[in-house]
C-alpha cells in the first residue's frame, strides 16, 4: 500500500480498489486470512460506491468473501455469501460463475458432513 501511495493513487481511485482486491487473493493463497479480509473491505470501501450492489464487482467481493469465510472453517457464512453471489451473478448474467458454484458445492458438502 505505501507504494500505492508512492505513486500518487488517490485512496478512493478505482485502481487502487482493484489492486486491494488482487492483494486480497494473494494473502488467501498464504493462508492470512485476517489480511486478505482487511484487503477485501477496503477494496469493497472503494469499488461499492463505483458500481453498486447489483454488479459482477459485487458478486466477486461476495464470492471472495465467501471463499474467505470457507477457508476459515465459517461454512454457514461462507454459504450465506456464495448464495448471495450466484443471485447476483445470475440476475446480471443469466448464470452462476463456475468457481463461485464449486465452492458453493464444497461448502454444503463440508455442513452436510458435519452434521
Amino acid at each position: 500500500l505505501a507504494w500505492l501511495d508512492s505513486q500518487n493513487v488517490p485512496s478512493n481511485a478505482e485502481e487502487r480498489g482493484w489492486i486491494l482486491n488482487s492483494l486480497c487473493i494473494a494473502y488467501m493463497y498464504r493462508q492470512e486470512y485476517e489480511a486478505a479480509n482487511e484487503m477485501l473491505n477496503k477494496a469493497e470501501l472503494i469499488l461499492l460506491p463505483i458500481y453498486g450492489k447489483q454488479s459482477d464487482v459485487f458478486a466477486t467481493i461476495l464470492h471472495n468473501k465467501g471463499r474467505i469465510a470457507q477457508l476459515e472453517g465459517k461454512l454457514d457464512e461462507a454459504k450465506q455469501l456464495l448464495e448471495e453471489a450466484i443471485k447476483i451473478q445470475i440476475e446480471i448474467n443469466g448464470k452462476a460463475f463456475d468457481k463461485t458454484i464449486q465452492y458453493l458445492d464444497e461448502v454444503k458438502h463440508a455442513i452436510e458432513i458435519r452434521l
